[in-house]
């Protein structure tokens, strides 16, 4: 069965490889998305400190259990923990695969993103070293003036822990002029 590796991957563009491909990069996050058989797409994020710091860089973030194994550690958690924003990162996945199958019935070249917001347990935090397993579905569909605006409900798990869900809205532009 081939895997669909998402943009994260450090790949230029999503493409399909085989189990063992050499073409694969080890060298970093690896998220795997395939279509269930119930209209679900699913994806797994491998989270690493390297992951972890790349999106606290990228966000501005500075809390030392994000940024320090040692200060995390003191605080009784394995590894340095990832922000919780960082469910855009791991769910990310499961919204693309979703988004550009044609099962699935959005115009991925016509589609921008149009909104998102999240819901996480208050008792779990992800973790580097954790594996992120991520569902997504296609919720509600509406239709404003020319475009369709599609939202794409996740959720987010650690084995049986769950960790977060996600709302997306993509906005699809009509086919014709604009």
């Amino acid at each position: 069965m081939a895997h669909i590796v998402g943009p994260s991957s450090g790949l230029a563009n999503p493409l399909l490889l085989t189990e063992g491909d050499p073409t694969e990069r080890r060298d970093r996050p690896r998220i795997v998305a395939l279509m269930a058989a119930d209209n679900t797409w699913v994806s797994t994020f491998a989270v690493t400190r390297e992951n972890v710091s790349a999106f606290c860089t990228a966000t501005g973030t500075t809390h030392p259990l994000c940024r320090d194994p040692a200060a995390a550690r003191a605080a009784g958690f394995p590894d340095v923990v990832a922000p919780p924003m960082f469910a855009a990162a791991y769910a990310l996945g499961a919204v693309n695969a979703l988004q550009h199958d044609p099962a699935a019935g959005i115009d991925a070249a016509r589609a921008v993103h149009g909104a998102q917001s999240f819901r996480w347990s208050p008792d779990e935090r992800v973790v580097a070293g954790d594996v992120v397993e991520t569902t997504a579905r296609v919720g509600a569909r509406t239709r404003r003036g020319t475009l369709e605006l599609v939202e794409i409900l996740t959720s987010s798990r650690i084995g049986e822990r769950w960790v977060c869900d996600g709302r997306w809205t993509a906005a699809v532009r009509s086919e014709g002029p604009s």
